[in-house]
């Protein structure tokens, strides 16, 4: 196929956007992706995709070697890859397959065709090659990315969803029936939408977690402590795992997530039976068409409350507290040290520093890190410069990340890698992996956690957990309910 057309017009539908995706569940094809903005804070949260009818898909499980071995999924089979650096096999992936140059129309919102999904936690130990050995019995890739057919989206700006899709064929005829042909099938779909039957809950369903003990996860802390006042880092991310019973459907339980939480970053993700539901407020990397380069990294957090003086209270504490403001300020210094990798000398600046805001039950401290990317350079090198996100590791990172490996008996996943979208014009966006539920088998499993300082209580970080882990049982316990209707 030597042609494409590119098919950018306006959709009309009555539902909510997120709810599109029952569209295109029920017809044994591989799940819509989901990638969703509920606050609409116009900085990081003006746009909704959703991508529909998946047409290829690269998948890389890491080896202990630091390589991967990849699986290419198309239409005419699949190819594997044994032993590559997975990295450099996405990039040449994306640019096989993407939409040739000059074809795609522009328009107001950054991601019009290219690649939705994942890269989990562990992938960095392909960047930096050192064996890991924590257990994982979800199975799920290390990187995920899948290309669709057609790409929604909803811009949140102007209240209009578009419809974007490529279409392919012999000569420019040929591909724009094509582009008419997808088009017309994602129309049909919508106008055939219909109640969706989701699975009943089990009467009487209980919510059962376990999750490793307060003294447990309290030593934990001291070890890091120690080596701390050891020199081994100057801060290390520590994180724990909860199993929650689930009883509903998946979906049913992201529809109790993101009301509860209102993410600028959320996602619906599928890979066979497994579902990644996302409800993260912050942002890991963001690529603009002008180069420009974010990272928003989170550190610090305190309860929300329904009673105004108690929650200004909060507001106020996490503000004033050195111990935030120094493990916030560490990670800031570790995100402005990795982009300066990549981006141009002098070009690095830190607009907003320790503001405080809100994000679903719990008042966090964020900072935003800009610089400009090299010419030369693309989203896949600022990604291996970067990741994973400091706000998950620690610093240094590196030794952070063996001291997380020696700590932590379970890997984790997706929880604490990235999820979003990298545009074939080459812009990205991805998250951080966090309020976060992997949902199959009857169980929803989350990883919670914080950064430990040498100032750290750990009793405080104990508890921190407890307050980041509240709305993700809360939205599992109401999911669970027999009485819960369908999402709305």
């Amino acid at each position: 196929m030597d042609a494409a057309h590119h098919l950018l017009e306006p959709v009309d539908h009555v539902k909510p956007f997120w709810r599109l995706v029952e569209a295109f569940r029920a017809d044994g094809r591989p799940e819509p992706a989901l990638l969703d903005s509920v606050d609409g804070d116009p900085r990081f949260g003006s746009f909704s995709y959703l991508g529909v009818g998946e047409t290829g898909t690269f998948e890389a499980h890491r080896r202990q070697d630091g390589l991967a071995d990849v699986a290419i999924c198309a239409g005419s089979g699949t190819r594997f890859l044994p032993g590559v650096d997975p990295f450099a096999a996405l990039r040449a992936w994306r640019r096989a397959t993407a939409a040739p140059a000059g074809t795609l129309q522009a328009a107001r919102f950054p991601f019009v065709h290219g690649i939705i999904g994942w890269f989990g936690y562990e992938a960095g130990h392909c960047l930096e090659s050192f064996p890991d050995t924590g257990r994982d019995d979800l199975g799920l890739p290390d990187l995920r990315f899948a290309r669709h057919e057609a790409l929604l989206v909803r811009d949140h700006g102007t209240g209009r969803t578009w419809l974007s899709a490529v279409g392919r064929g012999p000569d420019g005829e040929a591909a724009r029936r094509d582009a008419d042909r997808i088009a017309d099938a994602v129309r049909d779909r919508l106008a055939a939408w219909g109640p969706l039957a989701l699975p009943r809950c089990r009467p009487h369903a209980r919510l059962a977690a376990s999750q490793d003990g307060r003294e447990d996860y309290m030593a934990r802390v001291a070890a890091i402590q120690r080596d701390i006042r050891d020199g081994r880092v100057f801060e290390c991310c520590l994180t724990r795992r909860l199993e929650l019973e689930l009883r509903a459907d998946p979906w049913r339980l992201y529809g109790k997530l993101r009301s509860i939480n209102n993410p600028s970053f959320g996602a619906w993700l599928t890979r066979g039976d497994v579902a990644v539901l996302c409800a993260s407020p912050e942002r890991f990397l963001s690529l603009d068409r002008d180069r420009r380069l974010e990272t928003r990294p989170i550190k610090g957090t305190r309860p929300c409350s329904p009673e105004p003086y108690e929650d200004t209270a909060m507001h106020d504490e996490l503000a004033a507290s050195p111990k935030d403001r120094a493990e916030n300020l560490m990670i800031v210094d570790l995100a402005r040290s990795d982009l300066g990798r990549v981006c141009e000398t002098g070009s690095i600046e830190v607009p907003e520093l320790m503001a405080v805001e809100c994000c679903g039950w719990v008042w966090q401290m964020v900072s935003t890190v800009r610089g400009r990317l090299r010419e030369g350079l693309d989203a896949i090198d600022a990604v291996r410069a970067c990741f994973p996100g400091g706000s998950m590791t620690g610093a240094p990172k590196i030794e952070a990340m063996k001291m997380i490996d020696e700590l932590e008996p379970w890997s984790r996943g997706v929880y604490a890698g990235s999820l979003g979208w990298l545009d074939d014009a080459g812009a990205m966006d991805l998250n951080i992996v966090i309020r976060t539920l992997v949902a199959g088998g009857g169980r929803a499993v989350c990883g919670v956690g914080g950064a430990v300082t040498a100032d750290s209580d750990p009793a405080g970080e104990w508890q921190e957990t407890l307050d980041k882990a509240a709305a993700l049982a809360h939205a599992v316990a109401e999911a669970n309910r027999p009485d819960v209707a369908a999402p709305r």
